[in-house]
């Protein structure tokens, strides 16, 4: 699925994921923090935004967002990349869940929901000191 952007740059599912997309709204910050969420989310999962393991959506905001309300004691070992886990120290986990907690905050439905970058950028120097 390929359209052209108001700028013709040539947008693609795979390089623009946000939904906003597909009713036309206007690009703002706020689809800038969805699209930072999913890529926290591939960089916690080490998973494509697409695939089709997801299930229905093929999409890794839905699926994470599954796991998660599924509450599942190895949640952990279900949505973290298996290499980061492996040599990841206590502290470190419990930072990669605040990561997770800030991704799913960025990629909220409505986009109004969503933080700003520069909150973005304060809830990550917090959890850097946590």
């Amino acid at each position: 699925m390929h359209k052209k952007s108001s700028n013709g740059h040539q947008l693609t599912k795979f390089n623009v994921d946000v939904a906003e997309y597909g009713y036309g709204t206007h690009i703002t910050e706020k689809v800038d923090v969805y699209s930072f969420g999913v890529v926290l989310l591939e960089l916690l999962t080490g998973k494509q935004p697409i695939d089709a393991s997801f299930g229905d959506s093929g999409h890794i905001v839905p699926w994470v967002l599954t796991v998660v309300q599924q509450n599942n004691p190895d949640m952990n070992d279900v949505l973290f990349d298996s290499r980061l886990l492996e040599k990841a120290t206590d502290l470190q986990k419990m930072q990669m869940l605040h990561v997770l907690k800030l991704a799913i905050i960025c990629t909220r439905t409505p986009p109004l929901e969503r933080p700003t970058m520069p909150q973005v950028v304060e809830i990550l120097r917090i959890s850097q000191i946590a």
